[in-house]
Protein backbone atom coordinates (compact mmCIF):
# COMPACT_ATOMS: atom_id res chain seq x y z
CA UNK A 1 0.00 0.00 0.00
CA UNK A 2 1.06 3.43 -0.53
CA UNK A 3 0.37 6.61 0.97
CA UNK A 4 -2.88 8.04 -0.07
CA UNK A 5 -3.63 4.87 -1.24
CA UNK A 6 -7.39 3.56 0.18
CA UNK A 7 -7.97 -0.10 -0.65
CA UNK A 8 -11.02 -2.19 0.10
CA UNK A 9 -10.72 -6.25 1.40
CA UNK A 10 -14.36 -7.86 0.29
CA UNK A 11 -14.54 -11.08 1.40
CA UNK A 12 -17.37 -13.55 2.29
CA UNK A 13 -17.52 -14.12 6.36
CA UNK A 14 -15.06 -16.28 7.64
CA UNK A 15 -12.65 -15.87 4.94
CA UNK A 16 -10.09 -14.16 7.27
CA UNK A 17 -10.23 -10.27 6.35
CA UNK A 18 -10.79 -9.43 10.29
CA UNK A 19 -7.66 -11.62 10.74
CA UNK A 20 -5.65 -10.43 8.48
CA UNK A 21 -5.97 -6.80 9.83
CA UNK A 22 -5.36 -8.53 13.09
CA UNK A 23 -1.86 -9.77 11.88
CA UNK A 24 -1.24 -6.42 10.33
CA UNK A 25 -2.10 -4.70 13.47
CA UNK A 26 0.72 -7.40 15.40
CA UNK A 27 -2.46 -8.84 17.71
CA UNK A 28 -1.84 -11.69 16.69
CA UNK A 29 1.55 -13.93 16.05
CA UNK A 30 2.69 -14.49 12.64
CA UNK A 31 4.43 -17.79 11.64
CA UNK A 32 7.82 -16.63 10.21
CA UNK A 33 7.43 -19.62 7.76
CA UNK A 34 4.02 -18.41 6.49
CA UNK A 35 5.04 -15.33 5.57
CA UNK A 36 6.04 -11.83 7.10
CA UNK A 37 4.06 -7.88 7.49
CA UNK A 38 6.38 -4.73 7.20
CA UNK A 39 5.79 -1.63 7.74
CA UNK A 40 7.53 1.30 6.81
CA UNK A 41 10.01 2.75 9.18
CA UNK A 42 7.99 5.05 11.48
CA UNK A 43 4.87 4.61 10.53
CA UNK A 44 1.81 5.02 13.08
CA UNK A 45 -1.13 2.76 12.78
CA UNK A 46 -4.53 3.12 13.63
CA UNK A 47 -7.03 0.25 13.59
CA UNK A 48 -10.58 0.69 14.44
CA UNK A 49 -12.13 -2.94 14.85
CA UNK A 50 -15.40 -4.08 14.25
CA UNK A 51 -15.72 -6.33 17.86
CA UNK A 52 -15.07 -3.29 21.10
CA UNK A 53 -12.93 -5.49 23.29
CA UNK A 54 -10.90 -2.40 24.71
CA UNK A 55 -12.00 0.91 23.85
CA UNK A 56 -9.85 3.05 21.69
CA UNK A 57 -11.83 6.20 23.14
CA UNK A 58 -10.21 4.52 26.69
CA UNK A 59 -6.87 4.28 25.53
CA UNK A 60 -6.60 7.37 23.95
CA UNK A 61 -8.53 9.04 26.84
CA UNK A 62 -5.62 7.71 29.07
CA UNK A 63 -2.54 8.49 27.56
CA UNK A 64 -3.15 12.10 26.56
CA UNK A 65 -6.09 14.65 27.86
CA UNK A 66 -8.10 12.54 30.27
CA UNK A 67 -5.42 12.01 32.74
CA UNK A 68 -3.73 14.91 32.09
CA UNK A 69 -6.83 17.26 32.91
CA UNK A 70 -7.69 15.03 35.62
CA UNK A 71 -4.22 15.49 37.64
CA UNK A 72 -4.90 19.59 36.88
CA UNK A 73 -8.59 19.40 38.20
CA UNK A 74 -7.07 17.63 41.35
CA UNK A 75 -4.91 20.11 41.67
CA UNK A 76 -7.27 22.93 41.06
CA UNK A 77 -9.25 21.67 43.55
CA UNK A 78 -7.25 21.02 46.24
CA UNK A 79 -6.06 24.86 45.31
CA UNK A 80 -9.08 26.02 45.55
CA UNK A 81 -9.59 24.12 49.12
CA UNK A 82 -6.44 26.22 50.15
CA UNK A 83 -3.30 24.27 50.02
CA UNK A 84 -1.08 26.50 48.61
CA UNK A 85 2.22 24.83 49.49
CA UNK A 86 5.14 24.96 46.92
CA UNK A 87 4.98 21.16 46.33
CA UNK A 88 1.38 21.55 45.01
CA UNK A 89 2.08 25.03 43.18
CA UNK A 90 4.90 22.77 41.28
CA UNK A 91 2.49 20.06 40.20
CA UNK A 92 0.01 22.40 38.73
CA UNK A 93 3.18 23.86 36.68
CA UNK A 94 4.63 20.73 35.74
CA UNK A 95 1.23 19.27 34.59
CA UNK A 96 0.03 22.63 32.44
CA UNK A 97 3.22 22.49 31.16
CA UNK A 98 2.15 18.71 30.46
CA UNK A 99 -0.90 19.55 28.78
CA UNK A 100 0.17 22.40 26.84
CA UNK A 101 3.10 20.28 25.32
CA UNK A 102 1.35 17.21 24.10
CA UNK A 103 -1.06 19.36 22.64
CA UNK A 104 -3.90 18.20 24.58
CA UNK A 105 -6.10 21.10 24.18
CA UNK A 106 -6.42 21.16 20.75
CA UNK A 107 -6.77 17.17 20.37
CA UNK A 108 -9.90 17.39 22.66
CA UNK A 109 -10.93 20.23 20.51
CA UNK A 110 -10.16 18.20 17.17
CA UNK A 111 -11.87 15.21 19.38
CA UNK A 112 -15.06 17.42 20.08
CA UNK A 113 -15.61 18.59 16.12
CA UNK A 114 -15.12 14.56 15.10
CA UNK A 115 -17.34 13.47 17.52
CA UNK A 116 -20.35 16.35 16.85
CA UNK A 117 -19.62 14.91 13.19
CA UNK A 118 -20.19 11.88 14.15
CA UNK A 119 -23.73 12.81 15.69
CA UNK A 120 -22.26 12.43 19.35
CA UNK A 121 -22.44 15.12 22.38
CA UNK A 122 -20.69 15.62 25.42
CA UNK A 123 -22.41 13.97 27.32
CA UNK A 124 -20.63 10.57 25.95
CA UNK A 125 -17.62 12.24 27.58
CA UNK A 126 -19.51 11.31 30.96
CA UNK A 127 -20.97 8.23 30.46
CA UNK A 128 -19.65 4.03 31.08
CA UNK A 129 -18.92 2.76 27.32
CA UNK A 130 -21.81 -0.29 28.65
CA UNK A 131 -24.42 2.56 28.64
CA UNK A 132 -23.68 3.24 24.87
CA UNK A 133 -25.46 1.52 21.87
CA UNK A 134 -22.75 -0.26 19.15
CA UNK A 135 -23.51 2.69 17.05
CA UNK A 136 -22.02 5.34 19.71
CA UNK A 137 -19.31 3.20 20.08
CA UNK A 138 -18.46 2.93 17.03
CA UNK A 139 -18.24 6.81 16.27
CA UNK A 140 -16.60 7.03 19.56
CA UNK A 141 -13.76 4.21 18.20
CA UNK A 142 -13.40 6.09 14.56
CA UNK A 143 -13.58 9.81 15.88
CA UNK A 144 -10.14 8.68 18.43
CA UNK A 145 -9.03 6.98 15.40
CA UNK A 146 -9.25 9.65 12.74
CA UNK A 147 -8.19 12.57 14.91
CA UNK A 148 -4.81 11.05 15.30
CA UNK A 149 -4.23 10.71 11.64
CA UNK A 150 -2.05 7.56 11.44
CA UNK A 151 0.64 6.70 8.67
CA UNK A 152 -1.69 3.62 8.09
CA UNK A 153 -5.42 3.14 8.75
CA UNK A 154 -7.00 -0.28 9.20
CA UNK A 155 -10.60 -0.33 9.32
CA UNK A 156 -12.81 -3.61 9.74
CA UNK A 157 -16.28 -2.87 8.74
CA UNK A 158 -16.58 0.88 9.91
CA UNK A 159 -19.84 1.64 8.73
CA UNK A 160 -21.33 -1.00 10.86
CA UNK A 161 -23.85 0.64 13.22
CA UNK A 162 -23.37 4.01 11.39
CA UNK A 163 -26.44 6.04 9.85
CA UNK A 164 -26.14 8.01 6.54
CA UNK A 165 -24.70 11.20 8.77
CA UNK A 166 -21.82 9.58 9.83
CA UNK A 167 -21.17 6.95 6.88
CA UNK A 168 -20.83 10.74 5.26
CA UNK A 169 -18.82 12.23 7.45
CA UNK A 170 -16.57 9.09 7.03
CA UNK A 171 -16.19 9.10 3.19
CA UNK A 172 -15.49 12.60 3.01
CA UNK A 173 -12.70 12.42 5.87
CA UNK A 174 -10.94 9.23 4.12
CA UNK A 175 -11.22 11.83 0.65
CA UNK A 176 -9.26 13.83 2.23
CA UNK A 177 -6.93 11.30 4.53
CA UNK A 178 -2.91 11.37 3.30
CA UNK A 179 -1.71 8.02 4.36
CA UNK A 180 -2.79 4.82 3.47
CA UNK A 181 -5.88 2.74 4.53
CA UNK A 182 -7.16 -0.75 3.98
CA UNK A 183 -10.90 -1.77 5.16
CA UNK A 184 -13.05 -4.51 5.06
Amino acid sequence: LQDGQTVALPGENGSGKTTLLDLIAGHLPLDPEEGSIHLAGGSTLGYVRQRFEQSVADAFFDETVFLLEQRLRRLEAAMAAGKHDKATLSSYDEALAEVEASDAYAMRHRLEAAFRAFGLDESVWERSLKTLSGGERMRIELATCLIREPDILLLDEPTNHLDLAGITFLEAWLKQYKGCCLFV
